[in-house]
């Protein structure tokens, strides 16, 4: 016993660090100490530096223009693959056949900015008579899984009468959805579009159409009022099973004052602007010409937004609204 207990205070004594060790550090710590400092990662030649300080300048001042010219908001170049990006606008017809530089446009912005899920209202096309559907013109070579929808009441004489709402998910999101009778959904959440057309005295819009159409059904309410019913009963169904809810819409009323506004805030939806979550700030106009709110994205309290989201320059898109940016945590889409 006397034996081991030696050696644990010799083998002890060998572990002490004596003078002669610090000094040997030292000097080898002098001898090397810009390769200590300097982390091995962040070495580059100065042509390598010269980049990217221009790539990083190219962006920030884009970023910039942006804000300067009625945008507001952030989205990062980058995005993590835990967060869901949704793109929204009013295309004010998607020009099959007539203005192909729309669909480019839109291809365009899909890959530049790494959306996940688009949605989109007033393409002003009857499916039926394009020989190519919206899902084979969008991102081609990339999967999409969606559905598209059109005004099918009465003789389409006039382009407005068309409607349109197209809503998709691209790449990796079409594992997790599963479109039934025209609308994305999954045992989460669920994501519908909308587009309640307004009121005009032009003649032949859709309102006109639909209000016909209601008309010979015995209902004599406004199509509008009939259409916000008939959500708001889908909706209460879908949060009342558990469901989260996000509403990609352009209301033709005001997105923070409006009945439908109004309506959705209350229990059992819980819903609001995600925009503003996101930015920080109320939606600015939508449409160029006008001065009220009347577009943006909705979604239920049980959705996590992220710090990026951001509501474009009416020039941005291919229409004359504003393009509609948002990040939604994956973990609080599909639990």
């Amino acid at each position: 016993m006397r034996r081991f207990i030696s050696g644990v205070k010799k083998f002890k004594k060998t572990l002490e660090i004596t003078h002669d060790d610090k000094r040997g550090c030292r000097s080898d710590f002098d001898q090397n100490v810009t390769d200590y400092l300097i982390p091995k990662c962040i070495r580059a030649d100065a042509p390598a530096l010269n980049k990217a300080a221009d790539v990083e300048g190219r962006e920030m001042n884009s970023f910039l223009e942006l804000l300067s010219e009625g945008g507001s908001g952030y989205i990062s170049q980058d995005k993590c693959s835990s967060w869901i990006r949704i793109m929204f606008e009013n295309y004010n017809s998607i020009g099959i056949g007539t203005q192909d530089w729309k669909m480019d446009r839109l291809n365009h912005l899909i890959k530049e900015l790494h959306i996940d899920v688009v949605a989109s209202c007033e393409t002003n096309v009857d499916w039926r008579q394009t020989s190519d559907g919206m899902l084979d013109l969008l991102v081609p070579r990339k999967r999409k899984k969606g559905c598209t929808a059109h005004n099918t009441t009465g003789d389409l004489l006039h382009k407005a009468q068309r409607g349109g709402v197209v809503m998709t998910a691209v790449g990796r999101m079409c594992d997790a959805v599963s479109p039934i009778d025209g609308i994305g959904r999954d045992p989460t959440v669920s994501a519908y579009i909308l587009h309640k057309p307004p009121r005009s005295a032009k003649g032949e819009t859709n309102w006109e159409q639909q209000q016909c159409f209601y008309h010979g059904r015995g209902e004599f309410r406004n199509p509008d009022e009939i259409l916000i019913d008939d959500l708001l009963s889908l909706f209460k169904g879908w949060r009342e099973a558990g469901s989260e809810v996000i509403l990609a819409l352009d209301a033709n009323q005001d997105v923070y004052d409006g009945v439908l506004a109004t309506r959705l805030s209350e229990c059992p939806y819980n819903m609001c602007c995600l925009l503003q979550q996101a930015t920080g700030a109320k939606v600015p106009n939508s449409h160029f010409r006008g001065r009220r709110p009347i577009t943006t994205i909705f979604g239920s309290n049980g959705l996590t937004v992220g710090d990026d989201g951001m509501v474009y320059p009416h020039w941005y898109g291919v229409g004359d609204h504003r393009v509609f940016v948002v990040e939604v945590s994956a973990a609080s889409l599909f639990g």
